[in-house]
């Protein structure tokens, strides 16, 4: 399909809302479309689609400083070039095309730290193994988040095997002069009286970490009197028995729900939307881990998980989709700065406010729970490149 010859016109009318940009027509507006569509897509296809983006942004007066437009890219496109704009123009891009498969799996070993990416992951009726395992508490015993601390961000764990098979959390973080370990201890002396508490839910049976790791902690996000907590196997959490399969269906320390999947192009249309109401990407564009899924996948149509029943991983493994994802102000902390703007009124909230809101919440993502009802005897473990078959509502 061809671009209609009036979006290669250039009149005087409309402007980007980039600093220093030209005047341009209201086709070009849609130029800028496509061109946040393509940025929002990682630059990553190739020698052609850089042409296109040269193109694309000569007329919407891009400033972004990957794009070195000049005279050349002032041309008409290449049939290539045409087709890729033309999808970005009807809301595709290479995302929807590309096979249904695990693009990307994360843990987030202690809750509100900064995540792990992982190539793949056993799956627990809890979550990921490891996945909000520990907790950062407060002198109450209430979970600690980047809701009120953003230099939790910062913080980035690790998992070691210890000598004696048990489990070590290495954490570290740039504000520390030396990082720590923190062999998992399940003594019990370690066994906190008092239960601990996420929102509603009251939690017996968790285990404090010592007070080297309480110190540690404290000093790294500038907080006094936190305690780092563990949840041993003994410790159960069910999730809302208004979106559980069963009365067994359970969570570690996680906000509600033991596994989160995010499609990519659902983020590539959020980063479009974004760019379309700036006129720039929003600090270069918004990263997944703002969003902390513990799934990430590609084939699918922007928030196309929305109306999915569940989705099955190489053919055996099937989690259901239970409930979107409420957004809060952690989407608004800057994971590589550790820093949270004063106001709500910021991206991604912003944006998404326009067109994801569900009474006083904006939704983004979909929480999961995986049905292990026919999963085999032994581990189920799930990798980077799996095929995904989607499993709709109706089917």
């Amino acid at each position: 399909g061809a671009i209609p010859k009036r979006a290669c016109g250039r009149q005087a009318g409309l402007r980007t809302g980039v600093p220093g940009a030209m005047s341009i027509n209201p086709d070009a507006a849609l130029r800028r479309r496509a061109l946040a569509t393509a940025l929002a897509a990682g630059l990553a296809a190739g020698a052609a689609t850089y042409a296109f983006l040269r193109w694309a942004s000569a007329d919407a007066g891009s400033q972004d400083p990957r794009l070195q437009v000049g005279p050349a890219a002032k041309r008409e496109p290449t049939e290539e070039e045409k087709e890729a704009l033309e999808a970005a123009l009807t809301g595709r891009d290479a995302e929807t095309k590309a096979p249904c498969c695990i693009k990307s799996l994360f843990i987030y070993p202690v809750k509100s730290l900064k995540g792990i990416e992982v190539s793949s992951a056993k799956l627990e009726p809890e979550g990921f193994e490891h996945d909000r395992r520990w907790m950062v508490i407060d002198s109450k015993g209430t979970f600690m988040s980047q809701r009120r601390n953003a230099h939790m961000a910062l913080v980035s764990p690790r998992i070691l095997s210890g000598g004696d098979g048990g489990v070590v959390l290495e954490l570290s973080s740039p504000t520390m002069d030396h990082s720590i370990q923190v062999a998992v201890n399940t003594s019990q002396s370690a066994a906190r009286e008092e239960p601990v508490r996420v929102w509603d839910d009251y939690i017996t049976g968790a285990f404090d970490q010592g007070n080297a790791a309480a110190a540690w902690i404290a000093q790294a996000i500038r907080q006094p009197g936190v305690r780092l907590v563990y949840m041993s196997t003994s410790c159960t959490r069910q999730v809302s028995q208004k979106h559980a399969l069963s009365e067994e269906d359970r969570t570690a320390f996680s906000d509600g729900f033991p596994y989160l999947l995010i499609s990519q192009a659902s983020l590539n249309e959020l980063n479009r939307r974004v760019f379309e109401r700036h006129g720039e990407l929003f600090k270069g564009g918004l990263l997944m881990s703002r969003f902390r899924p513990n799934i990430v996948v590609s084939g699918f149509g922007p928030f196309e998980e929305d109306d999915l029943a569940s989705i099955t991983v190489s053919g055996a493994t099937k989690l259901c989709i239970v409930k979107p994802c409420a957004r809060c102000k952690i989407t608004t902390v800057d994971q590589e700065t550790g820093t949270a703007p004063r106001s709500l009124k910021v991206e991604p909230l912003l944006t998404l406010r326009d067109f994801r809101a569900q009474g006083d919440d904006v939704m983004f993502g979909q929480n999961l729970i995986w049905d292990n009802s026919l999963a085999p005897d032994g581990p189920v473990q799930i990798s980077v490149g799996d095929p995904v078959t989607k499993v709709g509502k109706q089917d």
